[in-house]
């Protein structure tokens, strides 16, 4: 009988499992309990919600045929019309209207609901359902025009093609215009791209033009020489004389020798400055405490000095509201320059447009003066002689002009010296 009980009771029991890994916690975890609960729950969601929340008129339907029985008194073993479970779609549910996706959801909803039939009457779902599969098949039939490949007429080489409805795979083939920065209608330089030439170039100048044209040569010419000597001045090596150069080597070589009279002041300054150290007496320790007089003092001392300053203070701002006049003549001082530094600015900026900038590492440099002297000046245009070059003058308009930035010739340059190698006739 003992027996018999302890059986029971080890039937009744369940097993225990350890759940330390995640493997074991979903093996012998019991939960089917919660898995028949979210099935119920889906199920409610796909038939349109629980039957507590439905009205009478979504759960029942009446019979209006004329001289039949009514659905709901049928028998003789007749089930009663459900719909069937390929349309259960089409009802609303609580976790969204799902719309469906193919194409004759409609006709079968028509076909099953005939609404020109008074056989029944399955209130204002199938209503909604209907209106609601019109609406999609509208957006359809819109979305696919849209997607369509609309025929263009157009060179699709040319700048711009009018695209407007275009497939969205077909983007990439369109041509779009360039976004233009905003210095691209911009002109660097208010310069003009062809500068008139000097009078006295002409082939058959007056005699003032022409000594005004040498005249600007001359000019260039002279300060070019004028930067050449000063060069030289600054490079130049001055000789000495053999006596200079002696006296030099002396001065040179006894530098810090004991007779040197430098060193000798420089010991001296250092003794006495080691004397006047030593009058100064051992420093006061700071061990020993200050009595209550001393302490006093200081104190004294200190609101002296506070009481000083704030009479200082004091004065100076009624001295500052006595001369409100001062004041006013400073502030207008002060006005006055910023307002000529700022027309100053703006008369440079106006100007900077018809000056060369710095826009690399070399300097705008003039041309030279393309000039003939008197001797060589022709009179007719048979007998003239071409000066200068067509593409280096518009090569220096365009750095003028803030085009392109100056640039000088770059030499060629090997990266490893050659080697030398003594043949082995030459040897012999």
């Amino acid at each position: 009988k003992i027996l018999h009980v302890h059986s029971t009771m080890a039937i009744g029991k369940r097993r225990k499992y350890s759940k330390k890994s995640k493997k074991n916690w979903r093996k012998f975890t019991e939960v089917k309990d919660v898995e028949e609960y979210l099935e119920d729950v889906r199920k409610d969601e796909r038939t349109g919600g629980p039957i507590v929340n439905k009205s009478d008129q979504q759960l029942f339907f009446v019979h209006t045929r004329e001289g039949g029985p009514s659905v709901v008194a049928r028998r003789g073993g007749r089930r009663r019309w459900k719909p069937l479970r390929c349309e259960a779609n089409l009802y609303p549910s609580e976790a969204g209207d799902l719309e469906p996706t193919g194409g004759r959801g409609e006709a079968a909803v028509s076909s099953r609901f005939d609404s020109s039939d008074e056989e029944y009457n399955v209130g204002s779902d199938y209503k909604r359902v209907l209106k609601r599969r019109r609406r999609h098949c509208v957006a359809t039939q819109q979305k696919n025009a849209k997607l369509r490949i609309q025929p263009t007429t157009g060179d699709l080489w040319t700048e711009e093609v009018a695209m407007v409805d275009c497939n969205p795979y077909l983007e990439a083939t369109v041509i779009k215009p360039v976004k233009m920065p905003n210095t691209m209608k911009r002109k660097p330089s208010a310069l003009q791209s062809v500068e008139l030439p000097a009078p006295g170039t002409s082939y058959n100048p007056t005699f003032h033009d022409h000594q005004e044209l040498l005249r600007a040569a001359v000019e260039v010419e002279e300060r070019k020489e004028r930067e050449i000597v000063s060069l030289e001045k600054k490079l130049k090596f001055t000789p000495m004389s053999q006596q200079e150069r002696e006296k030099a080597w002396l001065e040179e070589m006894t530098q810090g020798l004991p007779g040197d009279k430098e060193e000798d002041q420089s010991e001296e300054e250092e003794g006495s400055e080691g004397e006047g150290e030593a009058d100064v007496g051992p420093l006061a320790r700071g061990d020993k405490r200050k009595t209550r007089k001393q302490r006093r003092k200081e104190r004294e001392r200190r609101e002296e000095h506070s009481r000083k300053v704030a009479e200082k203070l004091r004065k100076r701002r009624m001295e500052e509201v006595y001369r409100l006049k001062a004041l006013r003549r400073e502030v207008l001082k002060i006005e006055e320059k910023k307002e000529e530094k700022m027309n100053r600015r703006a008369l440079e900026k106006a100007e900077s447009v018809y000056t060369t900038k710095l826009l690399g590492r070399h300097r705008y440099e003039e041309p030279d003066i393309d000039v003939q002297l008197s001797s060589e000046v022709a009179g007719s245009l048979l007998s003239l002689k071409p000066e200068g070059s067509i593409a280096a003058d518009r090569y220096k308009s365009l750095q003028k002009r803030n085009i392109i930035e100056p640039r000088e010739i770059v030499k060629k340059q090997r990266k490893y010296r050659l080697k030398t190698k003594e043949k082995r006739c030459k040897r012999d």
